[in-house]
């Protein structure tokens, strides 16, 4: 193995899968798949994804990190309309914004032990679906846009889903120390979609191999609302 850029850290993530353990040695880099940031708790943690898609007209938004993950709301049919999040961070219990729209079919899923995985699927969508027979994606660009189709959760003793269509390409996100915050891109209103989906994980390292400063961001309460969660 050649020599590592000065800018990577190895950290070491235990991804449990059924009665298996492996140990995975991922090399983080600052790029946008992998983000380290130095918690203002004293905390190093990893920002991943998202997956999906974005673009000028989607909306970034982003949950911050750190605590539980203790409830998520969930809009789905054959793709996930939106999600909303409920944490608990500092011994208090606060909930996000809904992240996309409202319609399709409305799941609650609340968790009592640590959200170690989330898997799903996302592809392109035709935005007038009764005409998806004669637009093709490739001569009509404009008419299709990247969405999250399906979302299943999961912890060291049970599965939760999965919500929406599985279907287009997979992609995983796993780790025993936990996810602690969800970002991403979406479309809100009532026919909102959800456009991409990223985690925050904890990381076992107490700090990087190399001196390089880690950017230190206070955990971002700013996008967390008092607001009752989303109701069907």
């Amino acid at each position: 193995m050649g020599k590592l850029p000065s800018k990577c850290v190895y950290v070491l993530l235990t991804l449990t899968h059924s009665v298996e353990t492996w140990i995975y040695q991922l090399i983080i880099t600052t790029s946008s798949a992998f983000k380290m940031i130095s918690g203002a708790d004293g905390e190093i943690y990893l920002k991943l994804g998202p997956k999906g898609g974005k673009n000028c007209y989607h909306e970034a938004w982003d949950d911050g990190f750190g605590g539980d993950v203790k409830q998520i709301c969930i809009c789905h049919r054959e793709y996930i309309d939106s999600i909303q999040t409920t944490y608990k961070r500092d011994g208090i219990t606060v909930v996000s914004n809904r992240h996309g729209g409202t319609e399709g079919n409305f799941d609650v899923i609340s968790f009592n032990e640590p959200l170690t995985w989330v898997s799903g699927h996302y592809g392109r969508w035709c935005l007038d679906p009764e005409d998806a027979w004669r637009l093709d994606v490739e001569d009509d660009p404009g008419s299709y846009t990247t969405i999250i189709r399906s979302l299943k959760f999961g912890t060291g003793r049970a599965t939760y889903g999965p919500f929406g269509k599985e279907h287009g390409e997979p992609f995983r996100y796993n780790s025993s120390t936990g996810i602690c915050g969800f970002h991403g891109y979406c479309s809100n209103g009532e026919s909102g979609m959800l456009h991409a989906i990223g985690v925050y994980v904890k990381a076992m390292a107490v700090r990087p191999i190399h001196d390089d400063p880690i950017p230190t961001i206070a955990t971002p309460t700013r996008a967390i609302t008092s607001s009752p969660p989303l109701h069907g």
